[in-house]
């Protein structure tokens, strides 16, 4: 038997020995899962950038910066309480993706959304330009903005 074939066959005995005992580093594959199976999903599972800021009278822009290892944006949120005539301007490398939009319309507690955030996918990546113009007519309120990407 070459040394391949016993190669593989090893591994087979291996993975088929761990199937169904307890493996607290990644638990997936209590359930049939492989190891590379855990790991695309971890490396495909959604993650969460909060940007704290405070609104001004006026416009602010906040600085957002996603992980190099970003790969899709797939949504966004606002929290906070901001006044009604908020509104906000979303540049994703100079182009305007969102202009002149309602703030109140996109925050979690209005806007109620299925899956937490509003779904709004674009392809990224670490050097993506996402510019956030934040305008208020007052000033002195917190506000998050979450980003969801991949």
């Amino acid at each position: 038997m070459d040394n391949y074939l016993a190669k593989k066959l090893g591994q087979i005995n291996v993975r088929n020995s761990g199937f169904g005992k307890t493996n607290s580093a990644h638990p997936l594959q209590n359930m049939g899962y492989t190891l590379d199976q855990v790991k695309s999903l971890v490396d495909n599972a959604e993650k969460v950038i909060g940007i704290n800021f405070t609104s001004i009278a006026g416009t602010t822009q906040p600085n957002i910066q996603i992980p190099a290892t970003a790969k899709y944006m797939v949504g966004f949120a606002f929290a906070g309480a901001g006044a009604t005539t908020d509104t906000f301007s979303l540049l994703i490398n100079n182009e305007r993706a969102i202009d002149n939009g309602s703030a109140q319309a996109y925050q979690i507690n209005t806007g109620r959304p299925d899956t937490a955030y509003f779904q709004f996918f674009r392809p990224v990546a670490g050097a993506t330009a996402i510019n956030l113009n934040y305008t208020s007519t007052a000033g002195g309120t917190a506000i998050v903005f979450q980003l969801i990407y991949i």
